[in-house]
């Protein structure tokens, strides 16, 4: 024992303790079950006698399965029952997610009477959200504000354009590209708390507090969400039939249902279709429509590969093309894969960013072998960009050099005009080309479209980190500038829907709904 330590003598002894609870072997529960025992030893038995007896564990397996799926089955409506009781008290706020399951069975004998078949399904959840304000989704008043917005003028370009918070997108573009450099650069990694600082505290648009995420799964039904009338089957069923809510009980209510871009516009026209009808509960007021965000960045990312994925890469082009090529990536970007396209477009973000400030950081002359001088982060102005001092400056006039977002090339302008990629300079118009220079008069094609991809992985990469961090007011603000570029990369449905949810959601929704995470 003292070779091995007293302290570790009783880690020692509960191990061995454990070692020989589980060399008795246990049933279900942790419990010694004598049944389950007798019954294997019965089936091996009969198994020696006769090897058709093997049968009956298939029999009894199933017996057993069957079983236990049915006392699971009637925990989980009990389940759900306890949570239509608490919505229904006002105690939570749910929230409705589904989606569609397609199961294609093959006939491998075709004939008249068996033939391949498509079945769809949908598998649906319900999220929990404990502590929200009862006037957050308060039914009636939506309706009067929303009829209150809509007689005040129709909704045009320019207020679109002013309702964009240019300076937000830009504080969110710095505090992402600083992330970006503290995180690779190891020089830099003393700056994090400062950037989170920047980032988390300063620059934060309205950042929820972050807790885990209560849900529960609901019976899988067999309605199609391809129609208006299955859209309306799975809400019916959900609410009604395995929640419990009663009619009566949704009445001046409203609950989030969400899903992709296709079923929201279906659960749209059961709107219109019902909106003359005299109830609440029939006219479905009590459904309160959005796209998941999930289903948003990924037309985003369809659009950024549709808009930038060059047919032939020429030199000094490194974008989603070369490094799909140089990385081995087999991408189809007429019908991206979300996954394996975010990770490349993650990737040449990353690299984009490393070499920008790579080559656009002088080097500061310095006794260190370091390509980068000795960092002392003394409360960095992190507004104007990331201030480097050489540690062996002991004047005053300390040599700084500071990392901006626009080393060398200036991203445009967030709150501007989409462009589009310039591929032919002849046939390209004067308001989409850069300003032209002495020594080339058509401007730098090549670096223009480097540009208008860096602007659009950043975005990108800003919608992703505000989802992660909990900061819904900058996750709105990219929803805002996504009301204009889903437009202009050809995705007019999306387009079409956050002009619905995007820029009059604030004239909308109640101030209470801002503490609805």
């Amino acid at each position: 024992m003292a070779a091995v330590g007293n302290g570790n003598v009783g880690r020692l002894l509960s191990m061995q303790k454990e070692a020989q609870e589980g060399a008795r072997g246990r049933g279900t529960n942790n419990m010694r079950d004598l049944w389950l025992g007798c019954t294997v030893t019965d089936l091996i038995l009969a198994y020696f006698r006769s090897v058709k007896a093997n049968m009956m564990q298939t029999v009894i397996g199933n017996t057993l399965f069957t079983t236990s799926a049915h006392c699971l089955r009637l925990d989980k409506k009990a389940t759900l029952k306890a949570i239509g009781h608490t919505v229904v008290a006002g105690k939570v706020q749910i929230h409705l997610l589904y989606d569609n399951i397609n199961q294609y069975h093959q006939a491998w004998r075709a004939n008249l009477t068996t033939q391949s078949a498509l079945e769809s399904g949908m598998a649906a959840m319900v999220i929990v959200n404990p502590d929200v304000d009862p006037k957050a989704f308060d039914g009636p008043g939506y309706y009067q504000r929303k009829a209150e917005a809509t007689g005040k003028g129709e909704l045009t370009f320019e207020k679109l354009k002013l309702d964009l918070d240019a300076s937000q997108l830009e504080s969110a573009a710095i505090a992402n590209i600083l992330r970006i450099l503290t995180k690779y650069i190891p020089e830099l990694a003393r700056f994090k708390q400062d950037v989170d600082n920047f980032q988390y505290k300063k620059h934060s648009k309205h950042r929820i507090k972050l807790e885990k995420t209560e849900y529960h799964l609901l019976e899988c039904s067999g309605f199609n969400e391809a129609y208006t009338q299955g859209n309306r089957d799975v809400i019916l069923d959900a609410f009604v039939c395995q929640l419990g809510v009663s009619r009566k009980e949704l009445e001046g209510r409203q609950f989030p249902v969400s899903s992709n871009q296709s079923t929201i516009a279906h659960i749209h026209t059961l709107l219109a279709q019902t909106s003359t009808c005299r109830t609440w509960f029939t006219s479905h007021k009590w459904v309160l429509p959005v796209i998941e965000l999930w289903h948003m960045k990924w037309t985003f990312l369809k659009g950024i590969y549709k808009a930038h994925w060059a047919s032939k890469v020429g030199k000094g082009d490194i974008g989603l093309r070369f490094a799909a090529d140089r990385l081995g990536c087999k991408i189809n970007p007429d019908k991206v894969d979300f996954y394996p396209g975010f990770r490349l477009a993650e990737v040449v973000l990353i690299t984009m960013t490393l070499h920008f400030s790579s080559v656009h950081v002088p080097n500061v002359p310095t006794p260190n072998p370091s390509p980068f001088p000795q960092l002392s982060p003394s409360d960095p102005d992190l507004d104007h960009g990331l201030s480097i001092m050489s540690a062996d400056d002991d004047n005053n006039n300390h040599n700084t050099d500071r990392l901006s977002n626009g080393a060398g090339a200036p991203l445009p302008s967030p709150a501007s005009v989409l462009p589009q990629r310039r591929t032919d300079l002849n046939n390209a118009s004067e308001d989409v080309q850069p300003a032209p220079s002495a020594d080339n008069p058509e401007g730098d094609t090549l670096l223009y479209n480097n540009i208008l991809l860096y602007r659009d992985l950043l975005h990108l990469y800003e919608f992703n980190t505000s989802v992660h961090d909990g900061d819904i007011g900058q996750t709105y603000e990219i929803i805002k500038w996504l009301c204009f570029y889903f437009f202009g990369v050809g995705s007019p449905n999306y387009g079409n829907e956050l002009l619905h949810q995007g820029s009059s959601t604030s004239a909308i929704l109640s101030k209470s709904t801002s503490t609805f995470g």
